[in-house]
């Protein structure tokens, strides 16, 4: 028996720093452009991936997507732009796997639809700019992050003994307003740096670190802010 082929509407945002509403939009978008084609998406099926990146491949929406592409479930898979789908560089593997499989694959916002003769080269010059433009990124930010703590600052994570502030006095109101985040440092964190003095000494005392990680359960010393088990381990 043939497999029941639905229209499916992928969406994706990247950071939870945007709008939840951003994979709504997505959709809506998508719907107009379906229809400028001729297609009813009235009862399309929706998939979403909410503040996760495009380069991963552990996506839960991804994944249902995937399965149902495997099965020759998906009649149309239909996108805002083909960074939504994939930032890899599996984009042109699946769209082509996709299409091998019976399927379409439409990109609104871009103009690519695999009905039309020529998609590859456009899913292809696609990929390998949303790569690049990641590539970019991870740079930038590498450099910023970089900068930031050559002048002592804070780059978004510490080690345990450790707590980041804000540097500047009005951090509330530039939380506040769009634009940069304000500036953190950081310092040494009172509570947890006794208790790595207390570490080092019992070490060179010749403790053992098994003997360590008890004493630390036992007398239930916080392991942080980051800890999701309790009890500390050799």
């Amino acid at each position: 028996m043939s497999a029941h082929k639905q229209i499916v509407i992928y969406t994706r945002f990247s950071s939870d720093m945007q709008r939840p509403d951003s994979c709504d939009d997505q959709a809506r978008s998508v719907r107009d452009g379906l229809a400028r084609l001729g297609i009813d998406a009235t009862d399309a099926l929706v998939l979403k991936d909410e503040a996760v990146s495009g380069t991963k491949t552990a996506r839960d929406g991804f994944q249902q997507l995937s399965q149902m592409a495997r099965r020759g479930e998906v009649a149309v898979l239909a996108v805002d732009d083909q960074s939504r789908l994939s930032r890899g560089d599996n984009a042109f593997p699946f769209i082509k796997d996709l299409a091998f499989a019976g399927g379409r694959f439409v990109s609104t916002g871009e103009g690519i639809d695999t009905a039309i003769p020529g998609w590859e080269l456009k899913v292809q010059v696609l990929q390998l700019h949303h790569g690049q433009t990641i590539r970019d990124l991870q740079h930038r930010v590498r450099r910023g992050q970089q900068g930031r703590v050559l002048a002592c600052g804070s780059a978004g994570d510490y080690p345990y003994g450790y707590e980041s502030y804000y540097l500047d006095a009005d951090w509330q109101a530039q939380l506040s307003r769009r634009g940069a985040r304000p500036k953190k440092g950081v310092r040494v964190f009172g509570d947890e740096a006794r208790w790595v003095r207390r570490v080092f000494e019992w070490f060179v005392a010749g403790r053992l670190i098994g003997w360590i990680a008890r004493q630390l359960t036992a007398q239930a010393v916080s392991k942080g802010r980051r800890a999701s088990t309790s009890g500390w381990h050799p």
